[in-house]
């Protein structure tokens, strides 16, 4: 499987293609982000460093003998200047952001803190996390796995996968080649081809044995631009009637058609499609069905 990773031109990242992207380096958005962190920060860091300043002259003038022994057995935050911890994530710490409030008043340092002032932001990019190639193959059908879906008892050389076959012990029977017929209206770039393409959901409801039966959601269905949209309340359930029509002047449908006379096998079907049905390729799907 051939992985192709596109480059940025404006920062030469691995991941998108232009500037404008949110994970560029150079995003103008990301960059006014960070500038204004930064100046958070920094303001941040100069009015904590006056603080500590301002802390140790107020103690060397004020401060008594006994009062300063006991502050030097204890830790002191960085970034509060205060007694009795070391750190600001402490619960104690009026600059410790898990505290409740906004704004904080320091009686000692007389600051107020600003509680919702984000983290500096780093710009750079994390490493993305890639499972490598899937170029693994089971010993036994030959499935592609990634190295990392191994069984656990099974190493790095000689990996073994639980996940596709449990080591051999799921079976399954080969698939059966698609008939010649069918094969050809698939591949096919004719313009009967190109027909079957365009109605090929008529032409696979016309010969189901069931219906679906759903409640759509019509307010999402191709009301808006985009992608088309299947939106559906409740359960999904098919709906099965009974072998023959209600009465001898109705139409048969689905599961009907295959027990009714065969002689109007293919006149029926093109009764209930939903589209304009190809006769002589209705008439060779059906025959593929019952062979």
């Amino acid at each position: 499987m051939s992985m192709s990773t596109v480059i940025c031109s404006s920062c030469n990242q691995p991941g998108h293609l232009c500037h404008s992207h949110r994970d560029c380096l150079n995003n103008p958005r990301r960059l006014a982000t960070r500038a204004q962190n930064e100046a958070v920060f920094v303001e941040e860091h100069e009015r904590h460093a006056n603080i500590e300043v301002e802390s140790e002259s107020v103690n060397s003038v004020e401060g008594s003998d006994v009062q300063s022994d006991v502050q030097s057995n204890q830790p002191r935050c960085y970034s509060c200047g205060e007694y009795g911890h070391s750190r600001r994530s402490h619960r104690t710490c009026c600059l410790n952001p898990a505290n409740n409030g906004n704004e904080l008043d320091n009686e000692n340092t007389n600051i107020s803190v600003n509680k919702n002032c984000a983290r500096v932001s780093c710009n750079i990019i994390p490493e993305r996390h890639s499972l490598g190639r899937m170029d693994q193959q089971c010993s036994q059908y030959y499935a592609y796995m990634w190295i990392e879906e191994r069984a656990s008892h099974s190493s790095v050389r000689n990996p073994v996968f639980n996940l596709c076959c449990h080591q051999g012990r799921v079976q399954l029977p080969q698939l059966r080649r698609t008939p010649v017929e069918i094969s050809t209206l698939l591949r096919g770039s004719g313009a009967r081809s190109n027909k079957f393409h365009r109605n090929i959901r008529a032409y696979n409801s016309t010969l189901s044995f069931t219906s679906l039966g759903v409640n759509v959601d019509q307010s999402v269905v191709n009301s808006r631009n985009g992608a088309y949209n299947f939106r559906i309340h409740s359960a999904v359930h098919h709906r099965i009637g009974s072998l023959f029509p209600n009465n001898n002047t109705a139409t048969p449908a689905f599961a009907q058609i295959y027990v009714h006379d065969p002689t109007t096998e293919l006149q029926s079907r093109q009764a209930v499609a939903s589209a304009s049905l190809n006769s002589e390729t209705l008439q060779q799907l059906q025959i593929s069905c019952t062979e």
